[in-house]
């Protein structure tokens, strides 16, 4: 994701939607601190869904995210 935000002059901070899509149980303790790592102080609002699955039954888990900014440079 940060690569994704690089190749358009944006970062992590410029987030402001983020949807989790968790198939089976992961551990919420290991969730939040990846997150919390991931995201720092600029966490976005986030949606988190638990669902049957996925693309390929080898995913568990994917992210859609929406930036924003305002910078002219794009």
């Amino acid at each position: 994701m940060r690569h994704n935000l690089s190749a358009a002059n944006m970062t992590v901070a410029d987030l402001v939607k983020v949807t989790v899509y968790l198939v089976g149980e992961i551990d919420s303790t290991a969730r939040r601190t990846a997150f919390a790592n991931f995201f720092g102080t600029s966490a976005p609002c986030m949606t988190l869904l638990y669902v049957s699955g996925l693309a390929s039954p080898a995913f568990r888990v994917e992210i859609d995210a929406i930036g924003w900014s305002d910078d002219e440079r794009r």
